[in-house]
């Protein structure tokens, strides 16, 4: 019950920084850390409970971020369009590749995970 009320008053304690902060500069840095360290999280999810290695967090990251970069700049969308849409997005993609490369052994799957991983850099650089 305990930890409950905390991660609450976290999440609650979180929410409000930003409309107390007034300098623009410090609720980009807020938004920044906050998106790290959801990425931090969904990494530790992977490799330390599930104790496998995966390098293709990053591939997943700049999935939502160009779904969100599209949607935002081409399309004139909100934020919350933008932020479902690249949740769906990068959702799908990593079921869909995780499907099969979970199946692998230790090495296999960070081989795998390596591999997606540059095939995203490549076709996001081109």
């Amino acid at each position: 019950m305990g930890r409950t009320v905390l991660a609450a008053a976290a999440a609650a304690a979180m929410l409000a920084l930003p409309h107390v902060i007034t300098v623009p500069y410090l609720v980009h840095l807020l938004v920044m850390t906050f998106i790290y360290v959801m990425l931090a999280l969904s990494y530790d999810l992977v490799v330390g409970h599930l104790g496998a290695l995966s390098l293709g967090h990053a591939a997943f990251f700049g999935v939502g971020a160009y779904t969100a970069g599209i949607l935002s700049t081409r399309f004139m969308t909100g934020f919350g369009t933008e932020l479902a849409a690249a949740a769906a997005l990068a959702s799908g993609l990593a079921l869909a590749m995780g499907s099969p490369v979970f199946r692998l052994s230790s090495r296999s799957l960070s081989v795998g995970t390596l591999g997606f991983a540059m095939i995203a850099q490549y076709v996001a650089h081109n």
